[in-house]
């Protein structure tokens, strides 16, 4: 199993779509935080950590709703970090704003950092989010039982297990989720890729016989007989040498269209690629880039000839770069999606849509 796998790669789209519930979730955890805080003002002793443990909540939720869009894709490690110890830190100044073994003060920051890792489960692995999530806990049962007072050993047990427990029990729900999802994914895209491979080779031996018949085809009704009308003469004429040179050339450009045949050509107008670097992607970026060409093609409908690909290498680096121009605006082209699914397994990739056309740039490595 992949550890490292997460919901957000498998199925970028499905982190798109997750995008405005992820929002939702974060001003959720705002606002209650911003609620809870007025609502105990009473136990306030410094306003100035009050309103810093506030900017600490508000910077989690932003890093959160900032890492939900597709551009800043994928979710990474640091930014899981990040809203933990952003949370954290706003708990320690909410308890240091107020009287020591004030209970029902230390509840916003815990329950908002719960609110937040609701959406966790899209981003991050199942390992991942059920280690900060425990660490969390801890650290806040730790700082419960720091501003405890004079409260009682059972009363500073019970305090430090209701401010932790949220965060444990929603952290291990959506590792849960996590893991669920991924298994599902994995599954699904294994037998995806197997249809795919039968249809890639079914394709591939359809073409191949087709080049076949065109080269059998030359000789049979080209070749054969002038060698035959050769032989019935005994006789060469120059006019004979010229045409054995163009069925020769003939039959050359019929062999080497077979042997230089890239699975681009079926997809582009054009493709330009004399190092063979389309041959040198993986199976995943194939079927992602051949995918986007076809969504083009789709949604798009680029003008007849317009659609160029490029590719070419610097060193142990390969660029892939697509180009089509439009006959009319289309604004139905979802241009942070393509990119969110083009992360998934390429470099670097980019996406500039314009009214007359698009631009893709994709990074991958070209072996040796």
């Amino acid at each position: 199993m992949n550890w490292q796998a997460t919901p957000q790669r498998l199925d970028p789209l499905g982190g798109v779509t997750a995008q405005y519930f992820t929002w939702s979730v974060a001003l959720v955890a705002v606002i209650v935080a911003c609620v809870q805080s007025v609502r105990h003002a009473g136990d306030i002793h410094s306003a100035a950590l009050e309103g810093l443990a506030l900017l600490c909540i508000v910077a989690a939720a932003a890093v959160v709703m900032d890492g939900s869009s597709p551009r800043r894709f994928p979710f990474g490690r640091m930014r899981h970090a990040s809203v933990h110890l952003l949370a954290l830190m706003a708990i320690v100044l909410d308890r240091a704003s107020r009287s020591t073994g004030e209970g029902q003060s230390a509840a916003w920051g815990a329950v908002c950092l719960a609110i937040l890792l609701m959406t966790i489960g899209s981003y991050r692995p199942a390992p991942e989010i059920v280690l900060f999530s425990l660490a969390s806990s801890l650290a806040v049962a730790a700082v419960a039982v720091a501003f405890s007072g004079d409260l009682t050993a059972g009363q500073t047990a019970v305090f430090a297990i209701d401010r932790a427990a949220p965060i444990a029990a929603v952290g291990l729900g959506a590792a849960a989720f996590s893991r669920t999802l991924v298994n599902r994914l994995t599954v699904w895209q294994q037998g995806s890729d197997e249809r795919a491979a039968i249809t890639r080779e079914t394709i591939r031996a359809e073409l191949l016989a087709e080049v076949s018949r065109d080269r059998q085809e030359l000789i049979e009704h080209r070749v054969g007989p002038f060698l035959q009308e050769l032989l019935d003469r005994g006789t060469v004429t120059p006019a004979d040498v010229a045409r054995a040179r163009g069925l020769a050339t003939s039959l050359r450009r019929t062999m080497l269209a077979e042997a230089r045949r890239s699975w681009l050509d079926d997809l582009a107008d054009t493709v330009e690629d004399p190092d063979h670097l389309a041959e040198r992607m993986t199976p995943e970026q194939r079927t992602a880039f051949g995918g986007l060409i076809s969504e083009l093609r789709a949604v798009a409908q680029p003008l007849p000839g317009s659609m160029l690909v490029t590719l070419g290498s610097t060193g142990a680096a390969a660029t892939a770069r697509l180009t089509a121009r439009f006959g009319a605006t289309h604004s139905r082209l979802r241009d942070s999606a393509y990119v969110a699914v083009l992360r998934t397994c390429f470099r670097h990739a980019s996406v500039t849509v314009e009214p007359s056309g698009i631009a893709v740039e994709l990074e991958f490595d070209a072996g040796v």
